[in-house]
């Protein structure tokens, strides 16, 4: 059996202040199967303005896990790609820090 791939990230809020956070939450095609968790690969295209865990995992039987995208201050408005990547499948949602 294949195990689900991603199917979307998505943040709430999308749009931050310098120096909050943002919930973002991956969604899977379909449940993680017993006993094999899907993990998924994340990234920020602007570590220098947000941090994310390296990795998240779903746990089986459920689709979704959220974690939390830190920003800090910045001097001007910046809007970047958050990333994630499981299952061969590659999403994003854009993050804009306004200042």
């Amino acid at each position: 059996m294949k195990a689900p791939a991603l199917a979307s990230i998505s943040l709430n809020p999308s749009t931050v202040t310098g120096g909050g956070s943002s919930t973002a939450t991956v969604t899977l095609t379909g449940p993680a199967a017993a006993g094999a968790p899907v993990v998924v690969e994340l990234t920020t295209a602007n570590r220098a303005i947000a941090t994310v865990p390296g990795s998240i995992t779903v746990a089986p039987g459920t689709t979704t896990a959220t974690f939390t995208v830190e920003t800090r201050r910045v001097t001007g408005d910046s809007s970047f790609p958050i990333g994630g990547n499981a299952g061969g499948a590659i999403r994003t949602a854009t993050l804009t820090v306004r200042r």
